[in-house]
């Protein structure tokens, strides 16, 4: 008599917490789920290798149409010292958001092996793309291309 093995497997998930610099949190996702801590992009975003979210065509027309296209949103690191929460864009000196609402970040044109962003924030508000991208003091520099991390492309 031949019998057949059934197997159960479960799985828990478990639900990371998302924060902001300032400590709020937010209905985010963990773009590393596994990971001991993880930066984390709203529903639709795209997470890239550099810590930046970027926005996809998941995302309603109505949010695509109010925010940035990339942001730096939230870690799952309440005090954000740890390496895996974005270290750019969070200075409130500078009018950088760093409560909901995560913080509006361009992206300059591509130069070579480095993609350069800078904050959107009241320092550069009034400032050309191309002050900003030439100049070290406004963008910020990641070495490769910014490619969406291959374990997490979207999150819904």
């Amino acid at each position: 008599m031949r019998g057949i093995a059934l197997f159960s497997v479960c799985i828990t998930v478990v639900a990371a917490t998302c924060h902001f610099p300032d400590g709020t949190t937010i209905q985010d996702t963990a773009c590393n789920p596994t990971a001991p801590n993880s930066t984390c992009c709203g529903p639709g975003y795209a997470c890239l290798s550099n810590h930046i979210c970027a926005l996809t065509e998941h995302v309603s027309k109505d949010i695509a149409n109010s925010f940035s296209y990339y942001v730096r949103a939230s870690c799952t690191d309440k005090t954000w010292t740890s390496p895996e929460c974005p270290s750019f864009c969070t200075n409130t000196s500078n009018g950088d958001n760093v409560g909901v609402g995560g913080m509006g970040v361009g992206k300059c044109d591509g130069d070579g092996g480095v993609d350069r962003y800078y904050c959107r924030n009241k320092v550069t508000a009034d400032l050309s793309d191309e002050v900003l991208c030439k100049s070290p003091a406004y963008y910020i520099g990641f070495e490769g291309a910014s490619i969406p991390c291959s374990h997490l492309t979207f999150l819904t």
